[in-house]
C-alpha cells in the first residue's frame, strides 16, 4: 500500500519578486484526511493550484500517487477531484443537470451514478430544483458531488465550508467524513477555521508564510499542547515570588489571577499549599487545556519571532 498520496519536495513558488511558497515539503498518508490550516495569505490556495496543475511548478518536485505530476499530469488528475472556492454551477438548471453535463464532459460514467452522490451529498429530493433556489450550503454540497462524480481517490477541497452558517459548516464536516471512512477517500481540505478542521481531521500541516511549521496526526500535534492553570489570589505579586521560590514559572494574566504550565494534580495541591502558607487567600485554581487554535497561534507566533 502507497504510503503518501501527495509528497511535495522543497517547493518553492513566487509571484514575480514575491516569494510565496518556501521549501514546502508536504506528506498526505494515503486514506487520511489531512486539514492544510493557516491564516488568509499563507500560501494554502496557491499550494493547491500547483497540486492541480493550475500553476505549474519545477519538475520533481510534486508527486501524487507516486508520480511525477508535471510527467504525469493527466493520468494523476483522472483520480483526483477538486472544490477550489466556490463551485462553478449553472445556476438556471437543475441540480440533477449539473451533474448530467459534468458526466457526459469526463465519459465513462454510468447514469446511475448520478444517483449514487445525490444520495450521499443529501439532495435526492432537491435534485429537480434550479440550482438558483439552493442555499449557500446546497450548493456548496452539488459542488463536491461534481468533485467526485468520477469517484476519484483524492478529494482536494479549498475552504469548502467558507461563508457557510453554522448548519452548513455542520453538513459539510459529515460529509467530508462520511467520503473518508465510507468510501475511504483521501481529503485533502484547506482551511482557515481551525476549530473545524480539529473535528475532522486525521492529520494536519500548519503552513504560516509560506512555510510549513508543522505536520503530524492530530495526537501529534495535542502531544505538544501544555497544560495550564490558572490561578486567582488575593495578590498575584507575592504569589508569583512564592512559586518562584519553588522554581515553579507564573504569569500574570490579569489582576489577581496567574497562569503556570502545569495540571499536575498533585504539583497543583502543592502549589495551593505552598499559598496559603504563604497568608495568601487562593479563590480558584482551574486546569486549562489548550485547544487546536491555541496551538495554532503558539506554533504561528513562535514562526513570527
Amino acid at each position: 500500500m502507497r504510503d503518501y498520496i501527495i509528497e511535495t519536495h522543497q517547493l518553492n513558488f513566487s509571484f514575480g519578486k514575491f516569494k510565496v511558497l518556501h521549501d514546502l515539503d508536504l506528506r498526505v498518508p494515503q486514506s487520511s484526511i489531512y486539514g492544510f490550516l493557516g491564516p488568509n495569505g499563507a500560501g494554502k490556495t496557491t499550494t493547491i493550484r500547483i497540486l492541480l496543475g493550475l500553476i505549474k511548478s519545477a519538475p520533481n518536485k510534486i508527486s501524487v500517487f507516486g508520480k511525477d505530476l508535471i510527467k504525469h499530469r493527466v493520468e494523476v488528475l483522472r483520480q483526483v477531484g477538486a472544490l477550489v472556492e466556490m463551485p462553478s454551477l449553472y445556476l438556471h438548471l437543475s441540480g440533477r443537470k449539473n451533474l448530467e453535463i459534468t458526466r457526459t464532459l469526463i465519459g465513462n460514467i454510468s447514469k446511475n451514478r448520478i444517483d449514487e452522490v445525490l444520495e450521499i451529498v443529501g439532495l435526492t429530493k432537491d435534485a429537480h430544483r434550479k440550482v438558483k433556489q439552493y442555499s449557500l450550503g446546497m450548493k456548496q454540497r452539488l459542488g463536491l458531488a461534481l468533485s467526485f462524480l468520477a469517484d476519484p481517490d483524492l478529494l482536494i477541497l479549498d475552504e469548502p465550508t467558507n461563508g457557510l452558517d453554522p448548519n452548513g459548516i455542520k453538513e459539510i464536516r459529515e460529509l467530508i467524513i462520511s467520503l473518508n471512512r465510507d468510501f475511504n477517500k483521501t481529503i485533502f481540505v484547506s482551511s482557515h477555521l481551525l476549530s473545524e478542521v480539529e473535528k475532522v481531521a486525521t492529520h494536519v500541516g500548519i503552513i504560516h508564510k509560506g512555510k510549513l511549521h508543522f505536520e503530524g496526526s492530530i495526537d501529534e500535534l495535542r502531544d505538544q499542547q501544555r497544560p495550564t492553570t490558572l490561578i486567582e489570589v488575593n495578590n498575584s505579586a507575592k504569589a508569583i515570588e512564592v512559586l518562584q521560590a519553588q522554581n515553579i514559572a507564573a504569569a500574570s494574566v490579569q489582576n489577581g489571577t496567574l497562569k503556570i504550565e502545569a495540571n499536575d494534580k498533585p504539583m497543583i495541591h502543592q502549589i495551593n499549599s505552598s499559598l496559603l502558607n504563604a497568608g495568601l487567600e487562593v479563590y480558584q485554581l482551574s486546569p486549562q487545556q489548550s485547544s487546536l487554535e491555541d496551538l495554532f497561534m503558539n506554533i504561528t507566533q513562535t514562526a513570527q519571532n
